[in-house]
């Protein structure tokens, strides 16, 4: 890079302010640390440039290719990025704040543990990125793009999530907290040790999806489907569920406490030592389902329909029902002498 370079990019006083930089081109070069105060670039094209813990404010980039640069624990505040490219570039532990991306295009770069807040995505593509650890918070996007991605223990915190289109992704351990996936077709979606959390997930299709241990604590899963799904372990605590379906389903070691589940279909479905506490499961169909050890101890059943469904060791303590045939099953434990004495002894000593 020849000094009169260096003096245009603001690099003696290691800061760049108020300037145009119009058909630059820099390889190798070292812009680390460096402040970017209302610079704009236009028709730019970057290649291995370190830009390592830069400060980029209120800037723009138009028509900006950048290969294998480094951005390691820079930060983006209100900056415009108008159709550039990123193309093996390092982007780990980035902070990016209320920034509007168009027609941008990430490729096979790394933005693990990197943050994106308050940003918008318009027509954005990002291909076989690695996301560990990063998060998305308060996005808004149309039109976006994430193709041959694996999201490993990757957060969306109030992110619409039905505003993004997912290619050959998987995910791992990611966690949706306060997002809207209403109407999101994952059907088949690999999704095992997810959590959802406070979600809004009404109408959407997890038929065949694999849940595997996932959490859907407080999510609107209203009119949901998971049909033939992998539930085991699944945890759906204080969930609206209304209507949903999970005929087939294997939900194997589930628990459903305080959960609001009427009219829920688990006809077939596999529901071996699930736990329904304090549930209300009110004229739900569990017909012909495996019930071996379920325990709807407190919970209200209220006009659901048991019919052919297996019963072993099956638990209805405290559980309110209008069918007094339920509770006499040869095969159900109507009242479960462990619950009733420790009731005994918390009423003696309160």
């Amino acid at each position: 890079m020849n000094k009169e370079t260096l003096i245009r990019l603001g690099q003696i006083g290691d800061s760049a302010t108020q300037v145009v930089l119009e058909g630059l081109h820099l390889t190798q070069a070292d812009l680390a640390a460096m402040s970017f105060d209302e610079v704009r670039f236009s028709n730019c094209h970057f290649v291995e440039v370190d830009f390592s813990e830069c400060d980029v404010q209120a800037c723009s980039f138009e028509h900006v290719i950048f290969e294998r640069c480094d951005w390691q624990g820079a930060i983006w505040n209100e900056t415009h990025f108008t159709a550039c490219r990123f193309l093996d570039c390092t982007l780990q532990t980035l902070t990016s704040q209320k920034n509007i991306f168009t027609q941008v295009r990430w490729q096979n770069c790394d933005l693990s543990h990197a943050c994106f807040k308050e940003d918008h995505f318009s027509q954005v593509q990002k291909e076989q990125v690695i996301v560990e650890f990063a998060t998305y918070m308060a996005i808004t996007s149309e039109a976006t793009e994430w193709i041959e991605t694996h999201f490993h223990q990757f957060t969306f915190y109030q992110v619409e999530i039905k505003t993004l289109q997912f290619q050959g992704c998987s995910f791992d351990k990611t966690v949706f907290m306060e997002s809207d996936l209403s109407g999101m077709d994952w059907r088949h979606m690999q999704l095992p040790c997810c959590q959802f959390i406070d979600c809004a997930m009404q109408n959407i299709q997890l038929d065949g999806a694999d849940v595997t241990q996932c959490s859907f604590k407080g999510c609107d899963l209203r009119c949901s489907s998971f049909a033939q799904a992998q539930a085991k372990y699944a945890l759906f605590p204080y969930a609206q569920l209304e209507q949903a379906q999970f005929t087939q389903a294997d939900l194997a070691h589930s628990l459903w406490v305080h959960s609001q589940a009427q009219r829920v279909c688990w006809q077939e479905a596999c529901l071996t030592q699930a736990v329904f506490h304090h549930a209300d499961v009110a004229k739900s169909r569990f017909v012909r389902a495996d019930l071996d050890a379920a325990d709807f101890s407190y919970a209200s059943v209220l006009g659901a329909d048991f019919s052919a469904a297996q019963f072993a060791r099956t638990r209805f303590h405290a559980a309110i029902t209008e069918d007094v045939g339920l509770k006499k099953h040869p095969r159900v434990l109507a009242c479960d002498s462990a619950l009733y004495e420790a009731e005994l002894w918390t009423q003696a000593y309160r």
